[in-house]
């Protein structure tokens, strides 16, 4: 892994549409403003747990479909920093 500050994140919402912070309070995103700007810091606080749930999905008897897997482990790279 390319080194993402390990979650659990949470969003706090505040008069500039919220932060993005680990639980200790450091701050890992500000999102852009726009309209947006909740759903998007929604969607990074919830990041790592995506991450996470993602990369335990196994398909060792090939029950996920062969496109769907392939999904899975692009998406992973590319989170992991390996694709550009």
């Amino acid at each position: 892994m390319n080194g993402h500050t390990p979650g659990p994140w949470e969003w706090w919402p505040g008069t500039l549409g919220g932060v993005v912070s680990e639980r200790n309070g450091n701050h890992i995103a500000v999102p852009a403003r726009g309209m947006r700007r909740e759903a998007n810091a929604r969607l990074i606080a919830a990041a790592p747990e995506l991450l996470d749930m993602l990369k335990t999905i196994e398909n060792d008897a090939g029950q996920v479909p062969e496109w769907l897997w392939g999904r899975i482990q692009d998406v992973i790279e590319k989170a992991e920093g390996r694709t550009p």
